[in-house]
């Protein structure tokens, strides 16, 4: 807002100004006390913030992909001469940092939240009387990789490649995904970072389905699974 500050100067003690004329010896003066005086300031304080929203690349929101989680990512604030002025830890997100002095500052994220890959840009940011509030949003991308399931069926040594089996991918809230085996008795789906359920819905009669595999993931390196449905056995 905008404030007047008056300063005022005046004496302690309030002492007479005294005057001594003499015809045979010099004049002398005491001063005394000086004349109150008083000056008006009128001040403009300008308010600055600067406002960072944490998002997910792939949702394009504060809404993480699978198990990840963007609380806890960390950045470092730095000023035009690479002095560090503090660091941030998106907790609510949101987060704002009030009264920065106007400049030009930069911003490198140190530490990503769990399940996402690091952003090892650095971003610059310019505070000034005519951009005193700044709104910057920041993204990191989600953990992810591809799985590859290579379906076949058969006993013992035989075995060929099963197309046509579908296969339900659940997290621990529901069911995310169906996949299905081509010619070649492949399927293939990319998952976030998180733990899945894998469960055979259906299998070539005469055969076994698989019991429900659980996988997790936690780097971007594919990942196949070779799966094998036995053949039932038949009694004498």
């Amino acid at each position: 807002g905008t404030y007047t500050i008056t300063l005022t100067k005046e004496s302690i003690e309030n002492q007479p100004t005294i005057f001594y004329a003499s015809s045979t010896s010099q004049n002398l003066v005491a001063g005394g006390s000086l004349p109150k005086v008083e000056t008006t300031i009128k001040i403009n304080v300008q308010k600055t913030s600067l406002e960072i929203t944490k998002i997910d690349k792939d949702t394009q929101s504060i809404t993480p992909s699978g198990e990840a989680s963007l609380a806890g990512t960390t950045y470092e604030l730095y000023d035009k001469e690479q002095n560090k002025i503090q660091e941030i830890i998106i907790e609510e997100n949101p987060i704002t940092i009030q009264n920065i002095e106007y400049g030009t500052y930069y911003i490198k994220e140190t530490k990503a939240g769990t399940g996402y890959l690091i952003d090892n840009e650095i971003h610059e940011i310019n505070i000034s009387k005519e951009n005193p509030n700044n709104n910057i949003i920041l993204e990191d991308e989600v953990i992810k990789k591809k799985i590859i399931i290579e379906k076949k069926y058969g006993n013992n040594n035989n075995f060929q490649e099963e197309k046509d089996i579908s296969f339900s991918i659940t997290n621990n809230k529901e069911e995310i995904a169906v996949i299905t085996t081509n010619e070649e008795g492949k399927a293939e789906i990319t998952l976030p970072y998180g733990t899945y359920t894998i469960t055979q819905l259906n299998t070539t009669e005469g055969y076994q389905k698989i019991e429900p595999l659980i996988i997790q993931v936690l780097d971007i390196e594919n990942e196949i699974i070779e799966l094998r449905d036995w053949e039932i056995p038949v009694p004498n």
